[in-house]
């Protein structure tokens, strides 16, 4: 009997002790940190930062040649000769076609011959003036002849001035049939492309355009602006433009801003451009980029992170491990930046994602962190 007791008691003993082994193994010291940890909310945040918010006003232009100029032959004539095509690059002073000269050289060939006979006649008349002055020396005692050589002696040096002029005009006729010449030959006014030829070889030429020159180095790009916008411009001031290009943004300088307003009620600016190496082209559509401050001295943070509420705008702030609560009124928001006020200060950080899960004074796990710029 009493050893069916001791059984009975080593049993119960032994039932207890594995229950509390069962109940050891299934304790862990650190379970509560765990769990702690399983409740802190993931998030990523970036930091709050001071400053200006402006952005750049686009303001769509085209591009032009900064000149055109059309090239009108001189002389009239049949086309001999293009010595360009269109579409080709060209230097100032370069060759662009020549008219037929063969006139123009006989031309100066018969002034050339009136030259010559206006020298002779200039030498005859000094002939005549040389016997002239002789007569008159010899006639000093006979009173008749006295006056008839002098008459003489007039006339002749009379003739010699109208020789001397004679000559001149020659001169001058000749120059102006070398200039004939000369202009038969059309040279380009400016360096730039040709952008047009209206004539072929064997037309007649004359006092129409034979073709258009235009300088697109530098080139311009015109924009017509609001007079809301007219003040963001002053002549000399530099401005990026975007053109439709992988070659990123350029910079040109504002050139002429109009002190009227179109038809339309907009202003036009001109800005003119380097395009050393021809890459932009007349007709290009491009976008005036112009800094526009919309708020100084505010809080700027990520739009993300901004949660609307009743009407009001909150975003949550890191505080040690907790993310907390706070309201902010918005001053300026744009796609990616928002400027606030509020009881936050730069260089605090926001949650900008894992935020819609989150309630004042959650716990919360940083994964993530930058700096809105």
């Amino acid at each position: 009997m009493l050893g069916r007791n001791w059984t009975r008691s080593s049993s119960i003993v032994l039932l207890l002790v594995l229950v509390l082994i069962a109940a050891g193994c299934s304790g862990n010291p650190t379970g509560g940190s765990q769990e702690a940890e399983e409740k802190q909310t993931p998030v990523q945040v970036e930091t709050v930062r001071e400053g200006d918010m402006a952005l750049n006003l686009e303001i769509a232009g085209t591009v032009q040649a900064s000149r055109q100029v059309t090239v009108v032959p001189k002389v009239s004539g049949t086309l001999a000769e293009l010595h360009v095509s269109k579409g080709q690059a060209v230097k100032q002073g370069d060759p662009l076609a020549t008219v037929d000269n063969r006139d123009l050289v006989t031309a100066l060939e018969l002034e050339k011959a009136g030259l010559a006979n206006a020298l002779n006649q200039l030498e005859l008349a000094k002939s005549r003036e040389r016997q002239g002055l002789d007569a008159s020396k010899n006639s000093l005692r006979d009173e008749v002849a006295k006056e008839q050589a002098a008459e003489n002696l007039r006339q002749a040096q009379l003739a010699v001035e109208q020789a001397e002029i004679g000559v001149k005009q020659a001169n001058l006729r000749i120059k102006q049939a070398e200039q004939r010449l000369s202009d038969s030959v059309i040279y380009s006014p400016i360096s730039g492309e040709v952008l047009s030829i209206q004539n072929e070889v064997g037309e007649l030429v004359g006092q129409s355009p034979l073709m258009v020159i235009v300088s697109l180095d530098p080139i311009k790009v015109v924009a017509n602006v609001s007079p809301k916008q007219l003040p963001l411009f002053q002549q000399g001031q530099n401005v990026e433009l975007a053109l439709n290009s992988d070659s990123g943004p350029v910079t040109g300088t504002v050139e002429y801003v109009s002190p009227a307003a179109l038809d339309s009620g907009l202003f036009t600016v001109e800005v003119k451009v380097g395009n050393a190496d021809g890459s932009i082209k007349p007709g290009m559509t491009t976008k005036l980029l112009v800094p526009q401050t919309l708020a100084e001295n505010v809080l700027i943070l990520p739009t993300s992170s901004i949660l609307e509420e009743n009407g009001k705008s909150y975003v949550y702030v890191i505080r040690g491990d907790q993310a907390v609560k706070q309201e902010v009124q918005i001053v300026q928001s744009q796609t990616n930046e928002t400027a606030v006020q509020g009881e936050i200060t730069a260089g605090e950080r926001v949650v900008t994602k894992g935020q819609f899960t989150l309630t004042d004074g959650s716990k919360v796990k940083v994964m993530g962190e930058g700096d809105v710029n």
